[in-house]
């Protein structure tokens, strides 16, 4: 009969109810964002904590798995909404939240919002463009894309003022 091997690393006490909650109610509120529910849990967890976080801890305190807590880092780390920090043994990398909140967010703007505003521009050229005939073939209407041009424009000078001002919230001051 086989012997189990006894873990050799503890249990990670059970998060209290009040984090969990916020831990939770972020992960929704990022997954409207278009990002996953984990990498919303991820990112509080980590601006909660006082220190940087392994992707095992991560994993430990939400208590999913590893590898779901290393794919859902990455893009966070892309968007540097979280940062990477050597382990005091100079091994195990640790995760920590860009404290700068107004960066981290215009960062996520101006890549993710701003490249679909772009996008969306540039299939509106594409249309205006079509020959005449297809134009007619699918009744398009250029009066239409016109409009949906200008809505476009004045959502991207919007966004282009919300990334400024969030210049305005900066990281605190290390004591």
């Amino acid at each position: 009969m086989a012997t189990k091997k006894k873990s050799t690393t503890k249990p990670a006490k059970q998060m209290p109810r009040s984090v969990r909650a916020f831990v939770d109610e972020v992960g929704r509120f990022i997954e409207h964002w278009g990002f996953k529910e984990i990498q919303g849990k991820i990112w509080a967890l980590t601006f909660l904590t006082n220190r940087p976080l392994t992707a095992s801890e991560l994993a430990s305190q939400l208590r999913v798995s590893k590898a779901l807590v290393s794919l859902a880092m990455t893009e966070l780390l892309e968007y540097r909404v979280l940062l990477t920090v050597k382990g005091e043994d100079g091994r195990a990398q640790r995760l920590a939240p860009n404290e700068d909140l107004g960066a981290a967010i215009a960062g996520v703007l101006r890549l993710r919002e701003a490249k679909m505003l772009e996008l969306a521009n540039d299939a509106l050229e594409k249309i205006e463009a079509l020959p005449p005939e297809d134009l007619r073939a699918f009744e398009i209407s250029l009066e239409r894309v016109a409009r949906v041009q200008e809505f476009t424009l004045a959502a991207q000078q919007t966004l282009s003022a919300i990334v400024a001002s969030l210049t305005l919230f900066t990281a605190p001051k290390r004591r």
